[in-house]
């Protein structure tokens, strides 16, 4: 019950920050700016509460670990192109937008390779068939 309660919170406080935001913010690219940051944060915040509940030395770990790094720099990636957009920056300093998503892409595509290393060695596609024609028997 207790986390029912807790769920509901969170998402009226979800809300409310989303109809905050929607009333301060009158440009709708800034307003999805900082709407996408808002969710950012948020998942941060779940990716560490994760990597902190996992034991040490774990492969899950390391796969969330990338995963936050990544979440960081696609975090960094956000906040980067609304700080452009809001203060009119669109000059040099957009290059570091490129930099912030080229790295969450390339954490996303290690992390991505180590789930594909993970399901070759203990995956089951191979052995699908067998299990079918045991499974009909």
């Amino acid at each position: 019950m207790n986390k029912a309660i807790f769920m509901i919170i969170e998402l009226i406080a979800i809300v409310l920050g989303i109809l905050a935001i929607i009333k301060f913010v009158s440009d709708k690219e800034i307003l999805v700016g900082f709407i996408s940051l808002s969710f950012g944060v948020l998942a941060i915040i779940w990716s560490f509460i994760a990597l902190n509940s996992l034991s040490k030395g774990t492969s899950s770990r390391d796969y969330v670990m990338f995963f936050l790094i990544g979440m960081v720099f696609l975090f960094l990636f956000s906040l980067w192109h609304v700080l452009v957009r809001t203060n009119k920056w669109e000059s040099r300093l957009i290059y570091p937008e490129y930099i912030f998503i080229s790295i969450a892409y390339l954490i996303f595509v290690m992390a991505s390779f180590r789930v594909y290393k993970f399901s070759k060695e203990f995956g089951f596609k191979e052995k699908t068939k067998e299990i079918r024609k045991q499974l009909k028997k």
